[in-house]
C-alpha cells in the first residue's frame, strides 16, 4: 500500500500530466480523477480573446469544485489526479486583473474550504521548448495558438506555487526522468517513492537516484 490516498500531478500545459496520472492509477489499482477541462465552454473563446479570462477562471473554479465533491461521494482507497484545485488561483494570476483576481480567490477559499484535497503533489517539471514539442504533438485545436510567453509565464507561476504553503509534501521531478516506456521499473520506483513518508514543503527527487538506492538496497 502506498502512504498518500490522493495523488495530484501537476505541471505546465504539455508536461504529461494525465499521461502519468493514467499510469499511476492503472499500476496501484488506484480511481482516476481527471480535469474536464472540455467542460468549460469559455476556454476555446479565452485562447482567442482574453476577455473572458474571467469567465474561464470563474467556470473552472465551479466545475472543479462540483466534479471533486460528487467524486468522493463514493469510497475510494487510493486517488490520482492530473490537477491540483490550487491551479485556479495561479491562472487566475496571471489572465486577470488584480481586482478581477480578489474576486476569484474570494470565490475559491468559499468554496474549496471543505473540499477534500490532496495529500501530495508531484510536479512535472519541464522546459518550454518540451512542452511546445508535447503540445504541437497531441494536437488540440483549442491550443494551437498558446505563445510561448504564456507557457514561460506558466512556468514561473508555477514555480512560485510549489513554494507557497500547501500544506502537503511538493516532489519535484525532472519529467524527461518518467520511464513510461519501461513499465515495470517505473511502478518500482514510483512505489518505494509514495511508500516514504516527506514532509510538508518543496523536495527535489532524482528518479534516477531512486532507482540507484534500490539497486543497493
Amino acid at each position: 500500500m502506498l502512504r498518500y490516498n490522493y495523488i495530484s500531478i501537476e505541471g505546465n500545459i504539455g508536461a504529461g500530466k494525465t499521461t502519468l496520472a493514467t499510469f499511476l492509477a492503472e499500476a496501484f489499482g488506484g480511481d482516476l480523477l481527471l480535469e474536464q477541462f472540455e467542460k468549460n465552454t469559455f476556454l476555446e473563446e479565452f485562447y482567442q480573446d482574453k476577455d473572458v479570462a474571467m469567465h474561464a477562471e470563474t467556470s473552472f473554479i465551479l466545475e472543479r469544485s462540483e466534479q471533486i465533491t460528487r467524486f468522493f461521494k463514493e469510497n475510494r482507497e487510493l486517488v490520482i489526479s492530473d490537477y491540483h484545485p490550487h491551479k485556479s488561483l495561479l491562472f487566475g494570476r496571471i489572465n486577470l486583473s488584480q481586482s478581477e483576481f480578489n474576486v476569484l480567490e474570494d470565490l475559491y477559499q468559499v468554496i474549496f474550504e471543505s473540499i477534500k484535497k490532496p495529500d501530495i503533489l508531484i510536479f512535472l517539471e519541464r522546459s518550454v521548448q518540451e512542452v511546445q514539442q508535447n503540445i504541437d504533438k497531441r494536437g488540440r485545436e483549442m491550443e494551437r495558438n498558446i505563445e510561448k510567453a504564456y507557457l514561460e509565464q506558466l512556468n514561473i507561476a508555477y514555480g512560485d506555487m510549489i513554494h507557497q504553503k500547501l500544506g502537503i509534501p511538493v516532489l519535484v521531478i525532472e519529467a524527461k526522468e518518467v520511464l513510461l516506456k519501461e513499465p515495470e521499473k517505473m511502478k518500482d520506483i514510483s512505489e518505494f517513492l509514495l511508500k516514504q513518508r516527506h514532509s510538508e514543503g518543496v523536495h527535489r527527487i532524482s528518479l534516477g537516484a531512486i532507482e540507484q538506492d534500490m539497486r543497493n538496497a
